[in-house]
């Protein structure tokens, strides 16, 4: 797909209707490409982005030109491979007496265009979760704020990638994460 441009056309790295990542925090459907009508005096080429498991009418407009801030979503091959590395993966919960620390190396983790990362950041505080609990305990604030926001963000990308619910990607993300 190609958007006119004097001289020619412009090659776009994404397509209307394709899912994309929103700088590794949300899930978004192209709605469109081309200039936006609310914006007086400018030339430039927008994605028009609507996050994809909100309720509102919210949408993202994203110039062509920062393509940086979107990847697309992972496959339903790429799905099934992550979540056979994170079953597999060997990992132990972060430990540090520090908060900021403790945010410093979860905020790494969450921030990476590395999916691979996210799952240790999922592995991890699934783990220190399950430990508290079996203390009859429960997550410190930050090991709990960073749970749900990589709960979050992986079940939304999966969902879309396999073709299912959040809830349900979450589940399975939790029992792969669970797995040793």
């Amino acid at each position: 797909m190609g958007f006119a441009r004097k001289g020619g056309y412009i090659k776009m790295k994404y397509n209307v209707g394709q899912y994309v990542m929103y700088r590794n925090s949300m899930v978004c459907r192209v709605e469109a490409i081309g200039k936006l009508q609310f914006l007086q005096n400018s030339d430039g080429t927008y994605y028009t982005l609507k996050p994809s498991f909100t309720a509102t009418d919210e949408k993202n407009y994203i110039p062509t030109t920062s393509e940086g801030c979107l990847r697309a979503v992972i496959t339903p091959d790429e799905a099934n491979t992550y979540l056979d590395r994170l079953a597999k993966m060997d990992a132990k919960p972060y430990a540090s007496n520090k908060k900021q620390q403790l945010a410093s190396h979860y905020q790494e983790l969450f921030s990476s265009d590395d999916l691979n990362e996210r799952l240790l950041l999922l592995k991890e505080v699934s783990m220190k979760d399950k430990a508290e609990r079996e203390k009859g305990k429960k997550l410190a604030a930050t090991d709990e704020q960073y749970k749900k926001k990589i709960e979050q963000v992986l079940s939304e990308e999966f969902a879309v990638a396999l073709s299912e619910t959040p809830e349900l990607s979450k589940e399975r993300l939790l029992h792969c994460a669970m797995a040793s």
